[in-house]
């Protein structure tokens, strides 16, 4: 784990919110930038609403991206529509660059974690990423929430949510 972060990062055990926001945002070329194998399709149509949003705002949030193997490339472990709508519009990709593919765990803290700090975070995405963690590693509901920082209460709310 204590490769995983460009240098300006804080190097300890484990990516949580305080990381995410000392990660270095650069600008990256969104034609240079891909989805990892198997993700979801992410089509013109699924994002006109991110384009009108990103024209009229700007980019609000980064999206996570690592090395691909041609130099040069990356891939986005998390922000194919962000990317996608930035291509549209001629744009830069702000992007958190990691200097290597995060493993599906860090992936998942990476994600909460950079989901709780957005305004508009989904809560379904972030009970898909919570599940998944618990399914991962074993975890209860309290020490997933320990694990991302957030208070089991605020955990269980966010499954009600999605599960609305």
């Amino acid at each position: 784990m204590a490769d995983l972060f460009t240098p300006q990062a804080q190097q300890n055990e484990g990516p949580h919110s305080s990381e995410i926001s000392t990660l270095q945002v650069i600008d990256l070329d969104p034609a240079k930038v891909r989805p990892p194998d198997g993700n979801r399709e992410v089509t013109p149509e699924s994002v006109t609403d991110l384009v009108a949003s990103v024209e009229r705002d700007g980019q609000v949030h980064p999206i996570i991206a690592y090395p691909h193997s041609t130099p040069g490339f990356f891939y986005a472990a998390d922000g194919n529509r962000r990317t996608l709508a930035c291509r549209i519009l001629g744009r830069p990709v702000m992007a958190y660059l990691l200097q290597q593919a995060p493993t599906e765990e860090e992936l998942i803290k990476l994600r909460v974690n950079s989901n709780h700090h957005r305004e508009n975070a989904s809560p379904y995405d972030l009970a898909e990423d919570a599940e998944r963690w618990m399914k991962l590693t074993g975890q209860t509901q309290a020490q997933t929430a320990e694990a991302f920082g957030i208070s089991p209460g605020q955990l269980s709310k966010i499954f009600q949510k999605a599960r609305n």
